[in-house]
């Protein structure tokens, strides 16, 4: 117990010094990250806040002198203090975290399909998210349909240029998130079992981050936190394309030049909140800021 307050001591020394400065050397941020590392096993939770503090290391060549210079940015802060809050709280009520286990053998379940377009495709196909939910007992609880906004789909880019068109996992991580964040109290205090097609997902939310790709992770860690307040436990798992009923529907769902008159009726059948002001938001601007995760978490609260 005494090495591990001596350590977690060291740790908020270290956070505290780089909160009050723009900079430190290499050296001094790798050790800090591996710290944050250590204890990220511990609590698999905390995995959530390390990628802005990962990404202050991008473009720093791994043979780099370790006095290097490293630029602390404002999300890494930002993540730094809620490691800070984290540390300091008595180890004494801190327990390990749970391992993981497999859902129950019957539990709620979420299939979603999100379509991307090709640079040479027509925004008339109408990509979109399609969503369908089944209780315990196989009943249908949930089916929705949203389509992306035009030029979210066809023009706009992330941070490095990539357009949103082609960005597959986070186009299906927002997919996942739909139920989250219109119907919370379906999901609320259960094991809840998503089902997508993407692999990028399934790996993001395993990894609780998605790497190389930020926009996705600002929606990983949305997905964790709104979980977290719901005192639901989260299961994401691969579901091969069109392979089964759920499947079928979401993939035609997530395009409405292949919907069926039997797909619109099912999603008029359930009256299906508006998504946030903040998404909607977001679309017109689309970028890696990780308060994204912290709004949709308020208006999860507002709708609890």
């Amino acid at each position: 117990m005494e090495i591990a307050r001596e350590i977690v001591c060291k740790t908020l020394t270290s956070i505290n010094l780089a909160l009050n400065s723009d900079h430190c050397t290499l050296k001094t941020w790798q050790k800090l990250v591996g710290r944050l590392n250590d204890a990220a096993q511990m609590c698999p939770f905390m995995k959530l806040f390390r990628q802005p503090i990962n990404q202050c290391l991008a473009g720093i060549d791994s043979a780099a002198p370790d006095c290097t210079p490293v630029l602390i940015t404002e999300q890494a802060k930002d993540d730094l203090k809620v490691w800070a809050g984290f540390l300091s709280c008595d180890l004494k009520w801190l327990p390990i975290g749970v391992e993981y286990s497999e859902p129950p053998r019957v539990c709620r379940e979420f299939v979603s399909d999100a379509a991307g377009l090709a640079h040479t495709a027509s925004i008339s196909v109408s990509p979109g998210i399609g969503n369908v939910g089944f209780c315990e007992q196989g009943t249908v609880i949930f089916a929705h349909q949203m389509f992306w906004p035009a030029d979210f789909i066809t023009s706009l880019t992330d941070e490095k240029g990539v357009r949103f068109g082609d960005k597959t996992t986070t186009l299906e991580m927002i997919g996942l998130l739909m139920p989250l964040i219109l119907v919370p109290e379906l999901v609320a205090g259960r094991h809840v079992r998503f089902m997508v097609d993407c692999f990028g997902t399934v790996y993001g939310m395993h990894n609780r981050a998605a790497k190389g790709d930020s926009c996705a992770s600002v929606f990983i860690r949305a997905a964790y936190l709104i979980a977290a307040y719901l005192e639901c436990t989260i299961h994401v798992q691969h579901l091969p394309r069109v392979s089964d009923w759920g499947a079928q529907v979401t993939d035609r769902l997530s395009r409405g030049s292949t919907s069926t008159k039997q797909d619109k009726m099912l999603v008029r059948a359930f009256n299906n909140r508006q998504i946030p002001s903040c998404l909607k938001d977001w679309f017109k601007n689309p970028n890696p800021d990780f308060s994204l995760a912290m709004e949709l978490l308020e208006h999860v609260k507002r709708i609890m």
